[in-house]
């Protein structure tokens, strides 16, 4: 059965702005790969340096669990012309997921870990702020694991074959029906919730450090990484305020 001019045209629509994805995204990961191994012998005189453990764990998960993660998406999500069965792709469709939320969940529990040490912490309200950290990723990412696990991968069709995919995409619509309510639009709510604490937190943080330095508001940015704790929990508060439907369509009403 030959496929009529529109969807000639609407196939070339589409695979141009697979292309389109794909050379935004590889440029971006070969980048950060190179980023990687430029300054592997800085971090290994820096960390061998270091007696805690903890942080070099984070850190390193953190940092090479992104290049896991990024061969993991290349090997089902990009041109590789190999042939991969269902079974294998769903493995990796599963471990993507997996390192994706790990990774989330590290840079979470980091987060609270270097705000609890520079506001000095307690022990009880240390632990309460790294519960607040980790909590909501773990929820996301058991159901993002479950679900994924109960995804049927079909076989490479012919079109795929041809462009070079080594496997099919997963259906979102299957993913949605496999979890509980076939939404996380409740969860959205008590992620918004975090963000808007994790943000009360960097700016308490930031009073507390710039009246260390008597005021000195460069020095509390500049020497205890200020900007950059207050910009992940800004990042944090609008991903959440997008992804609350109630917030966003209010917004858009406005």
């Amino acid at each position: 059965m030959t496929n009529s001019p529109q969807q000639i045209k609407a196939l070339e629509i589409a695979v141009a702005e697979w292309r389109v994805q794909e050379y935004i995204a590889i440029p971006f990961y070969t980048l950060y790969v190179y980023l990687c191994l430029t300054t592997m012998s800085e971090e290994a005189s820096y960390l061998t340096s270091k007696r805690g453990k903890t942080g070099k764990g984070l850190f390193l998960l953190m940092k090479y669990g992104t290049i896991l993660h990024f061969v993991l998406r290349i090997c089902t999500s990009y041109r590789m012309y190999l042939d991969i069965s269902p079974k294998t792709c769903k493995g990796f469709y599963v471990l993507t997921i997996a390192t994706l939320w790990l990774i989330a969940l590290t840079a979470d529990v980091t987060l609270g870990l270097c705000v609890s040490a520079l506001l000095q912490l307690g022990r009880n309200k240390l632990l309460a702020v790294v519960a607040l950290c980790w909590s909501l990723p773990v929820v996301y990412l058991v159901i993002q694991l479950v679900c994924y696990s109960q995804v049927t991968v079909a076989p490479l069709s012919q079109l795929d074959q041809e462009l070079g995919y080594p496997c099919s995409a997963v259906s979102g619509d299957e993913v949605l029906a496999n979890i509980p309510g076939g939404s996380l639009a409740t969860l959205s709510y008590p992620n918004f919730a975090r963000a808007t604490v994790f943000v009360i937190l960097a700016m308490l943080t930031l009073i507390v450090r710039r009246r260390r330095y008597k005021g000195a508001l460069i020095t509390a940015v500049t020497r205890d990484g200020s900007l950059y704790y207050i910009a992940s929990a800004a990042i944090r508060l609008l991903y959440a305020v997008v992804n609350t439907p109630a917030l966003f369509s209010v917004a858009s009403a406005d």
